[in-house]
């Protein structure tokens, strides 16, 4: 048999009623006509592969299609409370072989509801006697005994009647009706339900009973006084318009629920102050089909470590980061799902499989937030051939009414890079869980939600550097949220994998920069801690654990403890990088050694960076932000394998710093600067310049330098203010001992030299 392809451009991933529409096509034409029929998504539209032409597809639909029984007997909006109900009596009442199906779970239904209905009756009549009666009859009644123990009786049978009413309907009912029940909701070992965000609460969204709705559509759809219950006139049109994207005319005025935001109606949602929800009957009842498709799943994924959003596949708790459109205040209780999309043809098994399975590990954990989620699918964590991911968010609107909003797409791919997170992931998630408690300042919110959506495109783009580096200052702005004492039972910025350097490297000087500075420590002795310890003890008040791991230092009372080392308060960057080279110096000098400041060979400051940095060039607070984060790597781990890009390029004269900056710098040297030239540090330099008086503070530098040996060829020099504050600024950075050479000698004058 020929096969055909059928691109039905009225199935899209957005909105979730597309989707959950392509999943019912596909699941009743292989249930019920067409097995070998196979499915795909392809240029933003649902491909159906049948052996049905557009003709014999249509009349599936209208001539043979056995609704799935769509039924919430446990709901008082579903029909069967009222008697007769108009829209569940003309079901009940069809002869149509189609509704066979309906009928007998709508019969099996009634069983345990009217036994449950009996006691409930029961309830209000004893509790009517009492409000029926006189005053002094409620004074004698409420005195009784016997009548509270006969009202009591009865309230312990009603609710035990109404435990049981859920498993005996999941006992009764069989086929469809059963695998529509496991979508709905989930039952737990002692009989309480939880509810999938998927379809709401059990198959309702508030005061909107999917169920009843979806048997309305049925009646306006079918003839069903007819004995087969022909499609009536206008379905053919519809069903056009609902599978092919067709003009019809004539949308009926009925609710739509969360599934379809735009046709949804309400304030603003039309030229006037107010729009109507209009809404094709054929797309809610296919919306609805394609939903029982995750019936397979919500059983299996419960587990006792998860919230009622994990019931469903692929779904997780909510969480604003990378929503773009939300905030920390509508996360809502029903989390997220993310709707698988696969680009090559599968049956409907093969779907129920991949739905079934629910599959997203990060290691061997399940995800369980959006940011897990997104790790999980780069690092191929999903199975099955899918090819991307639509994220929806169940979001409070307009009131107390829930809408699926779509926020944005992931693309599966391999992208090692995001192992990076791993590294954060427990802080990440910590942050979350403090940010999220009632009493949580405004400042910790905002700055973990910055986090987490930063968090978030380094997993989604972990390609570009800009990503990895918003990142790192995201997290810098955690930590000094931390310095004022919020958050700190998370924790300090764990240690950081080298390879967070490559991923970070943008080849820019504030880059480079912030690599020397955040590498730069008292030394780098092998098997020795370096005395001074790295300059992030002048960030915050650390205790050391292992050689990069830390922990807030706290009192007994748990708060951060006062250090005399943390100099560093985020006044302005300058301030900052003077303070901690004021207060090194001053740490230096206590233990009789010159200024310690020193950083892997790969990593020294440049004299051209240098020279752009004290030229005011630069972003200084993107670079300090830079350094803050980076102060987390593991620097002794970085091998030999990278290299910082321009890092060891040759600097030209003329791209070196003003010729006052180098003789002041060859005064601040950790090292000898050749063979039996030592020049020791003169404290009174950096004061002079850190106060913004450069011509004193080379003053003094060239007389020390010229009782070593070195001739500076100016004799005085001049610099602003402001200047001389990034020269004391720029004594931070460390460099190396082949550039300090370079300094002495592009000072010294020729014939000096000679």
């Amino acid at each position: 048999m020929s096969m055909h392809v059928h691109e039905l451009r009225g199935c899209t991933p957005t909105p979730l009623a597309g989707y959950l529409k392509a999943l019912g096509v596909l699941r009743l034409v292989g249930e019920q006509k067409d097995p070998a029929a196979r499915g795909l998504w392809r240029e933003g539209c649902f491909v159906l592969i049948s052996h049905l032409d557009r003709s014999s597809l249509c009349d599936f639909f209208l001539t043979e299609y056995s609704p799935t029984p769509l039924l919430t007997p446990w709901a008082r909006g579903g029909g069967f409370y009222k008697d007769p109900d108009e829209a569940l009596a003309a079901i009940e009442t069809s002869a149509a072989t189609r509704f066979s199906a309906y009928r007998a779970a709508i019969s099996a239904a009634r069983v345990p509801l009217q036994s449950m209905l009996d006691c409930d009756a029961k309830v209000r009549s004893i509790k009517q006697r009492r409000t029926r009666a006189t005053p002094s009859e409620k004074r004698r009644l409420d005195n009784d005994p016997a009548y509270k123990a006969e009202l009591d009786a009865a309230e312990r049978d009603f609710k035990q009647k109404k435990v049981q009413f859920l498993p005996m309907c999941r006992k009764l009912w069989r086929g469809e009706a059963q695998h529509w029940m496991d979508a709905a909701l989930v039952l737990q070992a002692d009989g309480e339900a939880k509810y999938p965000a998927l379809l709401g609460t059990g198959g309702m969204d508030g005061r909107l009973d999917f169920t009843y709705n979806a048997m309305r559509r049925l009646k306006s759809l079918f003839d069903l006084t007819a004995p087969e219950a022909p499609a009536t006139p206008a379905a053919s049109a519809w069903l056009g318009q609902c599978l092919f994207g067709d003009v019809a005319a004539g949308l009926q005025r009925a609710a739509v629920g969360q599934y379809h935001p735009s046709a949804a109606g309400g304030a603003n949602a039309s030229t006037g102050s107010q729009g109507e929800a209009l809404s094709n009957p054929w797309d809610f009842l296919l919306m609805l089909e394609g939903a029982v498709s995750f019936q397979s799943a919500a059983s299996r994924r419960w587990n006792s470590m998860a919230d009622r959003s994990g019931a469903a596949p692929f779904a997780t708790r909510s969480n604003a980061a990378g929503g773009g459109t939300t905030s920390q205040e509508e996360e809502s209780v029903r989390g997220e799902q993310w709707m698988p999309l696969w680009g090559r043809p599968s049956t409907h098994r093969e779907v129920q499989l991949l739905l079934a399975e629910g599959r997203a590990q990060v290691g061997s954990a399940g995800a369980q937030q959006p940011i897990d989620f997104a790790r999980a699918v780069a690092r191929l964590g999903i199975s099955r051939g899918v090819t991307s991911f639509v994220r929806y968010g169940y979001l409070q609107r307009n009131g107390l009414s829930n809408l699926a909003i779509p926020l944005g797409s992931i693309e599966v791919a391999a992208r090692p890079t995001v192992r990076l997170l791993d590294d954060i992931e427990r802080w990440l998630h910590s942050h979350h869980r403090l940010a999220s408690e009632k009493h949580a300042p405004a400042r910790q919110r905002e700055a973990e939600r910055n986090l987490g959506d930063a968090a978030f495109a380094a997993a989604t783009r972990p390609e570009l550097p800009s990503t990895w580096q918003s990142l790192l200052l995201a997290m810098t702005e955690v930590e000094k949220v931390q310095a004022t004492g919020t958050g700190t039972k998370a924790g300090p910025i764990p240690k950081l994998r080298p390879d967070w350097l490559a991923a970070a490297d943008d080849g820019s000087t504030e880059f480079r920069l912030a690599c020397a500075l955040a590498s730069a420590s008292a030394d780098y002795t092998k098997g020795k801690p370096p005395q001074l310890g790295p300059i992030r003890h002048h960030f915050l008040p650390l205790q050391r654990i292992g050689k990069y791991d830390a922990r807030f230092a706290a009192d007994t009372s748990g708060r951060l403890r006062h250090d005399v080392r943390v100099v560093a308060h985020g006044r302005d960057a300058v301030s900052d990088l003077v303070a901690i080279a004021e207060r090194r110096l001053l740490e230096s000098t206590n233990i009789g050694r010159r200024v310690r400041l020193t950083s892997p060979l790969r990593f020294c400051a440049q004299l051209a960076d240098l020279a752009r940095f004290v030229a005011g060039e630069l972003d200084l607070d993107l670079l300090l932000g830079l350094a803050r984060a980076l102060m987390a790597v593991e620097w002794d781990r970085t091998g030999s394998a990278y290299q910082i890009p321009g890092g060891n390029r040759t600097t030209l004269r003329a791209d070196l710093p003003p010729p006052g900056w180098r003789a002041i710098r060859l005064t601040m040297l950790p090292f000898d600067l050749e063979t039996g030239v030592s020049i020791p540090t003169e404290p009174t330099t950096l004061r002079r310049l850190a106060a913004g008086d450069a011509a004193l503070a080379y003053a003094t530098a060239r007389r020390r330098l010229l009782a070593h040996g070195v001739t500076p060829g100016l004799s005085v020099t001049l610099a602003t203010p402001a200047a001389a504050r990034l020269w004391a600024a720029s004594m931070l950075f460390p460099i190396s001992q082949r550039d300090a050479v370079r300094l002495a000698r592009s000072l010294t004058p020729a014939s000096a030299s000679k």
